[in-house]
This record gives structure tokens, C-alpha cells and sequence, in this order.
């Protein structure tokens, strides 16, 4: 940069691990073997595919594993090789992973919120429940596409202002620079929009985090209890009577292990997280699918489980009860959150233009699970639910169905351990991605001096931010109902409003300073027109507003 030259936009490598750009038109060290040659020195964009060997003096620039200043250069072979950093604090430059880890962090990202949609569909009715779902869904999808939309012509503002450029914008997404929403806002928004979104996201994912923390002791505290004494630990959920002075010592034990688990993996960047987010995602699949099965065998076998409380009945499920939407929107909303992810999860990705589907596939899988394990949980044990469903699995038996009297067989033994153990599974690996994205955004509070001359102390420092207070939160209040209800209200500013003002404020801006084609993007479509983002926005408000207004209806319900 500089002094050396220009350098291009750079091009991933087939191994994902390093790529060479070309300065000034020279190259130095013989016999270098290379993928993807971008040339920019005119101001013209190249690219050269295969295999080829280059000889020839000057100066090779490469992106490896993790990136550092310039300075600590090294010497290799006769050339000068440099690891460089993108002009948007991204410290993973130059390493990438498929678009199916993307769908993997998407999915246990939103997904995290469905053990307590069922207690929802219960206490609203089935049918608002499915009606609610399936809109939302298809909000989130929109909102999530427009989330790309506003990154591409984030990244093509950013690109003219560097180049001087007063044309044709080229809004694509990048493979060198992230533009998260704290950013985002500050460049069409000025600092008020970087201020307010920054607070925005600050509240809402402390929040969530909290939540993380309070439903993981209580469901572990649950599963070690169950598994080897014969006394209930039941913690934070409605109704439950006062813990023991054992089972709350065992919570706060299980949500110290718990904070000191996810703060570790919080250091680690999206990319060492894609084989472990993975291989949770199968297991979550396979809870899941334990779940939907034994409910389905049991409701064969014996029907529904009869209602407990006075004058309820089994057909009750399929009512319409508004005083229940409150609870029923806010665990939606707050099952569908991956909006702020999207940035920090498409960004190692390199087949860009796949995204809209990874997206599309990941809101689709996570409503088809929603609906199936709400329908069943809702039909099957009505009034006798528990505020996180998977609670229901402990007095699992295997016998006469699977509820039946007698002791537990070991296929019961299984149920009831992978089934109490998958909310706590799905929390370990939700909050390192939330922690990490939370921690993106702030680390933009910084000025810019800043973050270019200590990089790694803003980026851990933010994560540390990030993920301690709500740790100690988590360990001093359990109820974890209560700030899944707080929570899901605040987590639609980010699921709906800030998504919809960003579309039309960046839209708006490249208006006014590129011309009145200059909105367009590699993902534009029919749905980016302003109409659909403001009938968006008004049933956004709309249920909003509902939902506020019945969550303050008193809770006679369960």
C-alpha cells in the first residue's frame, strides 16, 4: 500500500489458505505456483486461472492464516512477503470455509430459541402458532436478504471513496473487508445511526447471552440431578417451586463451567469454529429427531397425555387465545434471530453468490423443526408442558410408549440424557457466535488510530466485554422466562426495524451521491423495492405492538 503500490480486491486461492496479488505489474520469486493473479496497478482488474510459474523481481504480498502489520514482514526465497490486514479490522483475511459451515452457524445460531415455542403454541393455540411462524419466517428471510444488499453497497461506497470514483458503484460482497452493522450505520447513518445501533445491539445480545446462561445451568443442574439423585432441580422457569439450597449451589456451579467453556471458544474466530458448529449441528438433528419420534410413537400408542388443570381439554390446543401471542411472538423472535450473525457468517465464504440460498435453507430448516417439535410437544403433553419442552423428557421412561409407569429402560436412559442435554449442547455453541459478533461491533467504538495499532488488544478486550458481565449475570438471576420475554422484544429491533431503515437510508444514499441505478446489487430483486420494506416494517410494527401489549397482560395462563 503506499509506497509499494496499489493492490487489488483479493481472489481466494483453492486451498483457502494463502493468496498472491500482483504489485506493480512484477513478481518476484521463481517457480511460484499460483491460483489467482489479480493485476491493479491500471486500474484495471485481471485475473490469470491455473497453474503458472512467474519469474521476474519485485515484491509478492500474502495473505496467510492470520494477518499482522506489515512491518513484521518476512524474508522468503529472495522476495518480500508480507502478511497484510483489510481496511475493516478483519484479522482472518485470506481463510475461508464452504457455504455448508455458513448454513451450520446460521441454523444453531437461529435455532436456539425453539425449546420454548412449544409452551407458546400452547398458551396462544396452535393455529396462531403456526400463522406466526411461518410469517415471521418469511420476514426474517427478507430482512436477512436485504442485510447482504446493504453490505454489498456498503462495500461500494467504501470502494469509490477510496478510488475517487463518482460513477457506476460496483456493490458487490467482499472477500477482504467485513461490514458489520456498527460500521454499516456509521457510513450511511453518520454516528448517531453508529451510536444507536451500537447500544441497540449491545442491549439485545447482552440479553440473549444472559438468557444463554440462565437456560443452560437450569437445564444441566435439571439433567445431573435427574441422572443421579432422586430430588428435582427445577430452576428459573414459571411455576416452579423454590430450589434447594443443593440445586441452586449446583446452578451456579453449572453456570460458572458453563461461562468458562464459551468465554474460551469466544477468542476463536468463525473459521476454527466451523468443523465444531458442525458437528452440533448433527447432534441438535438427531435430538431433534428423538424428540419428534418418541412423541409420535407415544401418541400412537396411548394418545395424548390428559390435562391437568381443571376444565382444560386436549382440544384446547387448536384455539385462539391472544392473551398468549406475548410469550408466543417473543419466543419466535427470539428463535429467529440471526440477522446480526450474517455479516460475521457469510464473510469467509467465498461462493458469494450462494448466499441467498445458504440463507433461504437455513430460515426453511429452522421452521420446519419449529413447527414439528411445537405441534407434537403442544398436542402431546397440552397443560403438563414445561417453559423449555425438553424438560418433559425427564420422567421418559421407554415403557407402554414411552411415558409409562416403571423404571427407566436403557433405551429411556438414552432419550432422557440426549434429549435434557441438547438445549445445554445448542447453548455451547450459540454464544461464542453471538460473543464474537457482539464483540465485531463494539470493537468499531474504538477510533480508528486505535484499532490500527493494536489490533489484537481492541479485538480481545472487546470480546472480553462481550462475554464476561453477562456470565456474571447468568450465575446471579435465573429466571430465565422472564428474559426470554424482555429479550424477544428487544431482539426484533434487530430482526426487522434496523434491517428495513438500513435498506432504505443505503439505498437513499447511493442515490444521492451515485445516481439513481446505483442501488442495484448482486442480490437486488423484485422484494428490495421500497414498498415491500414499508409493508414489512408496518406488520413488523404491527405485531410489535401486539405482542408488547399482551406480554402486559397478567399471566393467568399455566
Amino acid at each position: 500500500k503506499g509506497h509499494y503500490g496499489t493492490m487489488s480486491e483479493p481472489q481466494a486461492c483453492d486451498n483457502g489458505e494463502a493468496c498472491f496479488f500482483k504489485f506493480n505489474n512484477t513478481f518476484t520469486t521463481p517457480d511460484t505456483k499460483y491460483t489467482d493473479v489479480t493485476h491493479s496497478s491500471d486500474g484495471k482488474a485481471a485475473s490469470t486461472a491455473g497453474n503458472t510459474n512467474l519469474g521476474g523481481s519485485g515484491l509478492i504480498a500474502r495473505i496467510a492464516g492470520s494477518a499482522s502489520s506489515s512491518r513484521g514482514g518476512s524474508m522468503s526465497g529472495g522476495s518480500s512477503v508480507m502478511e497484510l490486514s483489510g481496511p475493516v479490522a478483519s484479522l482472518c483475511w485470506g481463510r475461508f470455509y464452504s457455504k455448508w459451515s455458513s448454513f451450520a452457524v446460521l441454523v444453531n445460531c437461529a435455532g436456539v430459541g425453539v425449546f420454548s415455542l412449544p409452551i407458546g403454541f400452547w398458551e396462544a393455540g396452535a393455529i396462531l402458532g403456526i400463522v406466526a411462524v411461518v410469517v415471521i419466517g418469511l420476514l426474517n428471510v427478507l430482512t436477512s436478504f436485504w442485510v447482504l444488499e446493504i453490505m454489498a453497497r456498503a462495500h461500494g461506497v467504501t470502494m469509490a471513496k477510496k478510488r475517487g470514483s463518482v460513477t457506476r458503484l460496483n456493490n458487490r460482497l467482499s472477500t477482504r473487508d467485513r461490514y458489520d452493522f456498527v460500521w454499516v450505520c456509521h457510513l450511511f447513518a453518520g454516528k448517531t445511526g453508529k451510536y444507536i445501533s451500537a447500544v441497540t445491539l449491545s442491549l439485545c445480545l447482552w440479553g440473549c447471552l444472559w438468557t444463554y446462561v440462565s437456560v443452560f445451568a437450569s437445564c444441566m443442574s435439571q439433567t445431573i440431578f435427574s441422572t443421579f439423585t432422586n430430588e428435582r432441580c427445577v430452576v428459573g422457569y414459571r411455576g416452579a417451586p423454590q430450589p434447594s439450597e443443593n440445586c441452586r449451589q449446583m446452578y451456579i456451579v453449572c453456570a460458572f463451567s458453563y461461562g468458562m467453556v464459551v468465554f474460551a471458544v469466544s477468542l476463536v474466530d468463525y473459521v476454527d469454529q466451523a468443523l465444531y458448529q458442525i458437528v452440533v449441528l448433527f447432534y441438535k438433528l438427531f435430538g431433534f429427531s428423538m424428540m419428534i419420534v418418541t412423541v409420535l410413537v407415544a401418541m400412537c400408542t396411548n394418545g395424548p397425555m390428559q390435562p391437568t388443570g381443571e376444565g382444560v381439554k386436549t382440544s384446547d390446543f387448536w384455539r385462539v387465545d391472544i392473551r398468549g401471542f406475548g410469550h408466543l411472538f417473543t419466543g419466535i423472535t427470539f428463535a429467529f434471530l440471526m440477522q446480526y450473525n450474517i455479516p460475521d457468517a457469510v464473510f469467509p465464504v467465498r461462493q458469494k453468490h450462494s448466499l441467498q440460498r445458504v440463507i433461504a435453507g437455513a430460515v426453511s430448516t429452522v421452521t420446519v423443526v419449529f413447527l414439528a417439535v411445537s405441534l407434537l410437544c403442544g398436542a402431546f403433553f397440552n397443560d403438563r408442558l414445561f417453559s423449555i419442552a425438553t424438560f418433559n423428557w425427564e420422567s421418559y421412561t421407554g415403557r407402554d410408549g414411552g411415558w409409562g409407569k416403571g423404571g427407566k429402560t436403557w433405551f429411556g436412559w438414552l432419550c432422557t440424557i440426549t434429549v435434557l442435554l441438547l438445549p445445554a449442547v445448542d447453548l455451547l455453541s450459540v454464544f461464542p457466535l453471538v460473543a464474537v459478533s457482539l464483540a465485531t461491533n463494539m470493537q468499531h467504538m474504538f477510533p480508528d488510530r486505535i484499532i490500527s495499532e493494536h489490533p489484537l488488544w481492541t479485538k480481545y478486550s472487546c470480546r472480553f466485554l462481550a462475554a464476561v458481565p453477562p456470565i456474571i449475570c447468568g450465575m446471579m438471576e435465573s429466571r430465565f422466562t422472564v428474559l426470554i420475554i424482555v429479550t424477544g422484544l428487544l431482539v426484533y429491533c434487530i430482526e426487522c426495524f434496523l434491517p428495513c431503515a438500513l435498506q432504505v437510508i443505503s439505498k437513499r444514499y447511493c442515490h444521492n451521491n451515485y445516481g439513481s441505478t446505483s442501488d442495484h446489487t448482486t442480490y437486488t430483486s423484485v422484494l428490495s423495492d421500497n414498498i415491500v420494506v414499508g409493508l414489512v416494517l408496518a406488520l413488523g410494527c404491527i405485531s410489535f405492538l401486539t405482542a408488547l401489549i399482551c406480554a402486559c397482560i397478567p399471566d393467568n395462563v399455566h
